[in-house]
């Protein structure tokens, strides 16, 4: 009898050749009755095949009739496991398995006391959804820690001034000669005139006297349109004037400009 490892003994048995290992035909009950744990039958590999022997493991009495070479390392490493290491009991098992602290009772979490429905909430998350709100988020918040412009700040609240009628009128039909022509009029009127003076402006267009309107909102300024008879013809008479509450300031960016930028997506 040969030791193969700490208190494993089995029988080992030499063949002429691996090929006889090869073709043997086991005989497990007679193995079963042998002395040991099991029987090792081995013999020389033949010339060619990289191995220097050839060999096959019997082992019935622990319920496997031929270990494979995988097998065998775990059965013996399991073996050497179970004798080196002592056998833990029900206590000591379950404390391995208890949350923190170990072995202590701990309060259920929130988790554990949510409903059904509201897991089945948690669950379906779509989450193409998630990643973009997350996307934003992030957009967001890197917003907040650039700095401030005061000159976008200056021509958003003037924008925003603006009625929402007008402002669809400028998204919808943006005419940038036009609108240039009305603000060079408007700003010069603002840094050269007082407080009583009135600028007046002939546009007969409906839709231009609208747009002429939003330029004035947009600088803060009153403007009133009245009909005025010359001789057999009715003119529209624009009059513009600065409101009686503090003095205009004039946004560095033109509403003109403003409007062209958001058109490219810019803004």
């Amino acid at each position: 009898m040969t030791s193969l490892g700490v208190k494993v003994l089995c029988w080992q048995v030499v063949l002429p050749s691996g090929e006889a290992v090869e073709e043997i035909q086991p005989q497990f009950d007679e193995i079963e009755k042998c002395a040991g744990r099991g029987m090792i039958i081995t013999g020389l590999a033949p010339h060619g095949s990289g191995f220097d022997f050839f060999s096959r493991f019997f082992c019935p009495k622990l319920g496997l009739k031929e270990v494979s070479n995988r097998r065998t390392r775990r059965w013996l490493n399991d073996r050497l496991l179970m004798e080196l290491v002592p056998r833990l009991n029900a206590e000591e098992i379950r404390g391995l398995f208890a949350p923190p602290p170990f072995g202590d009772d701990v309060p259920l979490s929130p988790f554990c006391m949510a409903n059904v429905g509201e897991w089945d909430k948690f669950r379906n998350v779509d989450m193409d959804k998630e990643v973009t709100m997350i996307k934003a988020l992030e957009g967001s918040s890197s917003k907040r820690k650039n700095p401030v412009d005061a000159d976008k700040v200056a021509v958003l609240t003037a924008w925003h001034r603006v009625g929402c009628r007008t402002r669809e009128a400028f998204r919808r039909s943006f005419l940038p000669e036009l609108i240039n022509g009305y603000e060079e009029c408007i700003r010069a009127f603002v840094e050269e005139s007082g407080d009583g003076d009135v600028l007046v402006l002939q546009v007969q267009d409906p839709f231009h006297r609208l747009l002429l309107h939003g330029v004035c909102e947009f600088y803060n300024l009153v403007s009133v349109t009245v009909s005025q008879s010359k001789g057999t013809k009715s003119l529209k008479m624009t009059r513009i004037r600065k409101k009686k509450s503090g003095s205009v300031e004039l946004p560095n960016i033109t509403l003109c400009h403003f409007l062209k930028m958001t058109k490219e997506g810019i803004w």
